[in-house]
């Protein structure tokens, strides 16, 4: 599990029983809001969380060779990151670019939201996207661009990490 600021694997022993959900009171999501004082930061400990994610949930375990935050991706040459928030190596070879948004559930995405990750990867190398966001709540403006994408974007939201078989009671944010 890769390790980071923010999000630790609970002690095995002793799962913390309000963060078996995502979402609701009570959920991991308000956890974080709650002991992560920043918006910054909690979008820090989420990119962390989707990284874990996608490196151990099962369907993205096989998709996936490896998860890497933007930040430690070897192939990003110094470039700061301007959207782009976490590359997964394909098992065939491609590269996924992958944007989290960490917003609250009553919160719109909006074309403004979106633009930084369609530009940055839709260039070589990427060869995929993935657009995770803990808000189910799309613009029509942003569902429109979404859609007339050359290179698709799969989108997962609360739905998807909440049906997954992933361990989220392994995660706790005062640590």
């Amino acid at each position: 599990m890769p390790g980071g600021a923010g999000v630790r694997a609970a002690d095995a022993q002793s799962p913390d029983p309000v963060v078996r959900q995502l979402s609701g009171p009570g959920g991991l999501f308000d956890n974080i809001r709650s002991h992560v004082p920043t918006a910054q930061g909690q979008g820090q400990v989420f990119e962390r969380l989707v990284q874990a994610f996608l490196s151990e949930d099962p369907l993205f375990a096989e998709r996936f060779r490896r998860v890497y935050l933007w930040s430690s991706w070897p192939g990003r040459r110094g470039e700061p990151d301007t959207g782009i928030d976490l590359v997964a190596e394909e098992r065939d070879g491609g590269l996924c670019a992958v944007q989290c948004k960490f917003y609250g559930e009553g919160q719109y995405i909006g074309r403004e939201d979106i633009d930084p990750f369609l530009v940055a990867s839709a260039r070589r190398p990427f060869t995929a996207r993935i657009f995770v966001s803990t808000t189910e709540r799309w613009s029509k403006n942003a569902e429109k661009v979404l859609a007339d994408q050359v290179v698709p974007v799969q989108r997962i939201g609360i739905a998807e990490l909440e049906t997954s078989p992933f361990d989220w009671s392994r995660f706790n944010p005062e640590h």
